[in-house]
């Protein structure tokens, strides 16, 4: 992927780099910053933004200088996300699963907690592909009941702070390294089916986030003003999404 400078536009391209503990692809983008920053996302893949004028060498010599933080992370991340066929998490809580051969797709929530996930015959048990589509199949149930309801809530909290922003359309869909992303042109948020995994404040807290940007576009101390007056406890609700 190759992105050239067009006016205020950042610079994007794919670059190479090989290290002594591995190759490393990652992203470059050139901005109008100070200091490069360098980052591992949640899907695993590396970032490295910078000044204007470094050059091609100079990000290549960074990123292969902090290869070491690069794999630590990435590892850290692995772990982190690694599928457990033995339990999930719904709504902040640790949910033990059970599995079970059915001709019905997904899961089913017990009262005491469990959840059933259901896969295609006997054999596909201990299958952790198998297991994993069902529980995702039951997130995205969940998630269109839950995600739309965190919206309202969040939309009514700026109609009772006085910020008129539109009710915008919603879009539910697995997202790799982000919780929520929006189309303000298009009055149009994003949520990532995963969030019903965190406490439902967390939801809230996205939906709140991403609304935010139909008042402010960037992140800029502006934008966070807003932050503060309809949710004032974002910063705490934001480490515990964070957890």
């Amino acid at each position: 992927m190759t992105e050239k400078k067009v006016g205020n536009i950042a610079e994007k391209l794919i670059r190479t780099v090989e290290t002594p503990l591995g190759s490393i692809i990652y992203e470059l983008e050139r901005k109008r910053i100070k200091r490069l920053n360098l980052r591992v996302r949640r899907d695993r893949s590396v970032y490295l933004s910078v000044p204007w004028r470094t050059s091609f060498a100079y990000a290549d010599k960074f990123v292969a200088e902090n290869a070491g933080f690069v794999f630590e992370a990435i590892g850290k991340i692995a772990q982190k996300t690694e599928f457990k066929a033995e339990y999930t998490f719904y709504l902040g809580k640790k949910t033990d699963i059970e599995i079970k051969a059915s001709k019905r797709k997904g899961g089913e929530l017990a009262e005491n907690g469990v959840l059933t996930l259901f896969v295609p015959s006997e054999e596909f048990k201990e299958d952790k592909e198998i297991i994993k589509e069902s529980l995702e199949h039951w997130q995205r149930e969940m998630a269109k009941e839950l995600l739309p309801n965190a919206l309202e809530l969040a939309y009514n909290r700026f109609r009772a702070a006085g910020l008129k922003v539109p009710y915008p359309s919603l879009s539910i869909r697995m997202m790799k390294s982000r919780w929520g992303s929006c189309a303000a042109y298009k009055e149009k948020i994003t949520l990532n089916v995963k969030l019903v995994e965190k406490p439902f404040v967390c939801i809230e807290q996205v939906a709140c986030h991403e609304l935010a940007h139909f008042i402010v576009q960037d992140h800029s101390a502006k934008f966070y003003e807003v932050l503060d007056l309809v949710m004032p406890e974002h910063k705490a609700v934001n480490r515990l999404l964070k957890e």
